[in-house]
C-alpha cells in the first residue's frame, strides 16, 4: 500500500492504497464520481479520459503510484462548469446515447482552452482518441471549432 495526495475537481484527496489501482477504478470505487466509464480497458476508447494538469489521459492507463501532487479534472466539474459544451454536442448531432461523450467533453474542453488555436484537422487527430459508435466524431470536431470560435459562450457557472 502507498499514501498518495492528489486533487480532483478541486477537492484534496489523501488515499492509502495499493500503488497500481487504475486512476478509473479510484474515480468510480474511492470517489464516486461515474462519468468516466470503462471501454476497452486498455487507453483506445477515450471513455474514461480525464485532464492531469490540463492534458486528456485515458484513466484506466494510470496507476495510484503516478498520482502524487496531480491535479485531476473530470467531466463531472467540466460540464457543471461549463455545460454548454453538451448543449452543443448535442445541437452538432453528437451525444446520442451518452456512453462516450465524457472523454470527449474532457478533449475538448483542453482543446478550446488551450493556447494553441488547432485547426480542424488538429481537432480530428485529437478525437481520433475517442470511439463513438453512434454519431462518428464528427459532431464533436464541429462543435468543438464552433466553440473555440465563440468561448464567450462558455462563461463559467
Amino acid at each position: 500500500m502507498i499514501k498518495v495526495n492528489f486533487i480532483v475537481n478541486n477537492r484534496a484527496i489523501t488515499l492509502e492504497i495499493h500503488p497500481h489501482t487504475t486512476l478509473l477504478e479510484i474515480l468510480s470505487t474511492k470517489l464516486s464520481l461515474f462519468e468516466s466509464k470503462i471501454g476497452c480497458g486498455n487507453g483506445n476508447c477515450g471513455v474514461c479520459s480525464v485532464l492531469i494538469d490540463g492534458e486528456p489521459v485515458n484513466s484506466c492507463q494510470i496507476r495510484a503510484i503516478d498520482l502524487e501532487g496531480v491535479v485531476i479534472e473530470t467531466s463531472e466539474k467540466i460540464d457543471n462548469d461549463y455545460p454548454e459544451i453538451l448543449k452543443q454536442f448535442e445541437s452538432f448531432g453528437g451525444a446520442q446515447c451518452g456512453f462516450c461523450v465524457s472523454g470527449f467533453i474532457v478533449s475538448a474542453k483542453a482543446i478550446i482552452f488551450s493556447q494553441k488555436k488547432f485547426t480542424e484537422e488538429e481537432i480530428r487527430d485529437r478525437f481520433s482518441a475517442h470511439i463513438c459508435q453512434c454519431s462518428g466524431n464528427y459532431p464533436y470536431i464541429q462543435a468543438t471549432l464552433f466553440l473555440m470560435k465563440n468561448r464567450d459562450l462558455l462563461t463559467k457557472k
